[in-house]
């Protein structure tokens, strides 16, 4: 049953909820590892408003994907969870969320910069 928070959409349904996540599942199936140096580790934390937190390490051209935030993440993402499906679903770029400020971080401005050709959909590796 959907409660009112749900229904005004000040908070997610479960059923979005798991779509985001599988959005998450998806993006870091396009890691593309030959794209980050060998000596990279990084923490990014993203954060879908209303919807929940994720976060992923990278380290030894590796990626994991954790539910919930990163105790010290280098690089924090925002997003509320329609920009978030735009751009995982391949509808809009980071990039163009970005100048349109639905799509903001904290951080490691390189690393967010990058994020677009290290997981990267049209190159995926495995």
């Amino acid at each position: 049953m959907i409660g009112i928070l749900e229904l005004l959409g000040l908070r997610c349904t479960e059923e979005k909820r798991q779509r985001v996540g599988m959005s998450f599942q998806h993006m870091v199936a396009y890691f593309v590892p030959e794209r980050v140096a060998s000596h990279t580790q990084a923490i990014i934390e993203y954060r879908i408003a209303k919807c929940g937190y994720w976060h992923i390490t990278i380290a030894d051209k590796k990626v994991v994907l954790h539910e919930g935030s990163a105790s010290k993440p280098d690089l924090i993402v925002l997003a509320d969870m329609h920009t978030w499906m735009d751009i995982t679903s391949g509808n809009a770029t980071g990039e163009e969320m970005y100048n349109r400020r639905k799509l903001r971080f904290r951080g490691d401005q390189y690393l967010f910069m990058q994020l677009g050709q290290i997981f990267n959909r049209e190159h995926r590796a495995h």
